[in-house]
């Protein structure tokens, strides 16, 4: 996670997705669900949630 001098956060998650699952819905959701906590705990704003899909699980 970054922040730079306008108080604007960069964050990047590395996400683990199982088989069969949707990947862009689960990217959406993950950068939805991170910016709104992350914009209600700290009141900064949220510039950049860049999320990493880091392989596929099975089963």
């Amino acid at each position: 996670m970054e922040i730079n001098k306008n108080d604007e956060v960069k964050i990047d998650i590395p996400v683990l997705v199982r088989y069969g699952f949707n990947i862009p819905e689960i990217a959406n959701a993950v950068q939805e669900n991170v910016r709104l906590s992350l914009e209600k705990m700290t009141n900064l704003s949220v510039r950049d949630i860049n999320v990493n899909i880091v392989g596929i699980e099975r089963g």
